[in-house]
């Protein structure tokens, strides 16, 4: 499903979703795409609907970061809101559709980033999670417990990606921290979305996509920005712990001598 001919593929998709691009994204469900708003929605929250957007740009799965925002809420249904998205890079983006547990990714051939907001039997964990998905919804690589993210909020989104190895943020908290995909090798691809709903449903929404590509030698990413101290820091440190230690001793004492 790659982009008609003639069309130049850069080295980032950018969709903040103001405007239609029908000739890079390849769309297949129960999407709609909200111009009033700038905004693609994956599913309404309705029973049984699963929807994708990929870029048909094929690009090496090599290195790249991708972030977006998301909001899946606004659910109903006999199991309540259900059942979540994923951010997918697969070697194919025109597979058969799915729905409910499968999250509209099931035998796409490659990997996903898994925001699962329903505890289904095959889930590692009954809370809301992110999990490193292989080919389906069923196979978790890793998986980490994140809170309610059917919060009626917008959520933001953080993926860095190195040779089979993966972090991921949302909302500014690390929460997949270096996991390494055992036997890992490199492929052309899509980056994409996919969502589902079954008995239970929500909105599936995502907003300000952004993925990047990153040239050799940007692969690695840099750790959170911690603040560096001096000498004269470290020993403002020492002596304000000192300071804190020595009032607490003080009380101590006190406490012992009445």
């Amino acid at each position: 499903m790659d982009k008609p001919a003639g069309i130049p593929c850069p080295n980032a998709w950018n969709e903040p979703f103001t405007n239609r691009f029908p000739s890079l994204c390849y769309a297949l469900g129960d999407f709609d795409w909200d111009d009033v708003n700038g905004r693609f929605v994956l599913t309404p929250s309705a029973f049984k609907q699963s929807g994708r957007l990929f870029w048909r740009c094929r690009k090496p799965m090599d290195a790249w970061t991708a972030q977006f925002d998301f909001y899946a809420s606004g659910g109903g249904g006999s199991d309540g809101g259900a059942d979540g998205l994923t951010f997918a890079f697969c070697r194919k983006c025109d597979y058969p559709r799915s729905y409910g547990v499968w999250l509209d990714f099931k035998d796409a051939d490659g990997y996903a980033v898994e925001f699962d907001t329903f505890p289904n039997s095959t889930d590692p964990t009954t809370e809301d999670h992110i999990a490193i998905l292989e080919n389906d919804s069923e196979h978790h690589l890793c998986f980490a417990e994140i809170p309610d993210i059917e919060d009626g909020k917008w959520h933001h989104v953080f993926i860095h990606f190195s040779h089979g190895v993966i972090w991921v943020w949302l909302d500014a908290v690390h929460y997949i921290l270096g996991y390494q995909i055992t036997g890992y090798d490199s492929y052309s691809g899509y980056f994409g979305f996919t969502a589902a709903t079954w008995f239970g449903w929500n909105w599936h929404i995502i907003d300000n996509v952004r993925v990047q590509i990153l040239p050799q030698g940007k692969e690695i990413p840099a750790p959170p920005a911690v603040p560096a101290l001096s000498p004269f820091g470290v020993l403002a440190l020492v002596l304000a712990l000192g300071a804190v230690v020595l009032i607490l001793m003080r009380r101590r004492l006190r406490t012992e001598s009445r």
